[in-house]
């Protein structure tokens, strides 16, 4: 799922986005910091309101709690891009003929209430597909200004100006002078206000478009 409202899902088919950073819940009071990636699986320290308490296992420091976290997508999975079933239609070409039952039916798969809402579509049926080709985590702010490019801000004027696309048409009224300051009025778009101040953990998976 990318947000359809600041034209997230059409930045990844036009191949200007390929980073997405999806937010890690966290427990409120939980203090975490990243111990590796083993299987596919990050560990964290977690302890509660500070510092975790250590105990050494031979020569070896470690937290006296363990919480692991597993990413929802891992590398070399293949994912579907969520889009309406109208939206697909109004790609027209091979697309449009696929789901045509003939000239002027659609198939009985891509009518009802997918045809308005991606959240009722069916993974099988959309026909494009990213793949996933890094894991990692970090704190939101610290994301580099070159991500904030590959997460959908837009070079209005090169390393002047800086925006955001919307759904209807425009880019973001007030212009940003660098990716950062746009990409973190965006995130508080999507994600909430306050989101970028709060800084909270994020999976960053970064994807390329396979089809």
């Amino acid at each position: 799922m990318f947000n359809d409202e600041y034209s997230l899902t059409q930045a990844v088919l036009d191949k200007r986005k390929n980073n997405t950073r999806r937010i890690i819940k966290l427990k409120a009071g939980e203090y975490v910091r990243v111990v590796a990636l083993v299987n596919g699986s990050f560990m964290f320290y977690v302890a509660k309101d500070g510092e975790p308490t250590a105990y050494v296992d031979g020569n070896v420091e470690m937290p006296n709690f363990v919480r692991i976290l597993k990413p929802k997508y891992s590398i070399g999975q293949e994912v579907a891009v969520a889009q309406s079933y109208g939206t697909m239609a109004n790609e027209g070409g091979d697309i449009l003929a696929n789901m045509l039952q003939d000239e002027t039916t659609f198939k009985p798969e891509y009518c009802g209430a997918g045809w308005k809402n991606k959240m009722f579509v069916k993974a099988e049926l959309m026909p494009h597909r990213i793949k996933i080709t890094n894991v990692r985590v970090e704190r939101l702010q610290d994301i580099s200004e070159e991500d904030c490019l590959k997460e959908g801000v837009v070079e209005d004027l090169k390393g002047v100006q800086y925006s955001y696309p919307t759904s209807v048409g425009y880019y973001s009224q007030y212009p940003f002078s660098t990716p950062k300051s746009a990409y973190a009025a965006l995130i508080d778009k999507v994600s909430g206000k306050g989101t970028w101040e709060s800084n909270p953990w994020v999976f960053v998976y970064e994807f390329d478009l396979v089809k």
